[in-house]
């Protein structure tokens, strides 16, 4: 009858489609790590950008301060 072919422990609607739905998930879970790598990349390589300017200002700093006292 439909009603037990659709219950089929393997072949059945329900379980295909909940299979479908699983590996849906995973492929959605597995965008999502990848995109927090990439995110966590980004910040690191802005941090890392900022920690040069920091430097640089400070740079600039100590020579304009060096200009004034000379």
């Amino acid at each position: 009858t439909l009603i037990e072919s659709s219950l089929k422990a393997v072949t059945g609607y329900f379980a295909t489609a909940e299979a479908s739905y699983d590996r849906e998930v995973k492929d959605i879970e597995n965008k999502i790590e990848k995109q927090k790598k990439a995110l966590e990349r980004y910040r690191a390589q802005l941090e890392a950008k900022f920690a040069s300017m920091d430097i640089l200002i400070a740079n600039m700093q100590q020579q304009y301060s060096s200009f004034l006292t000379t």
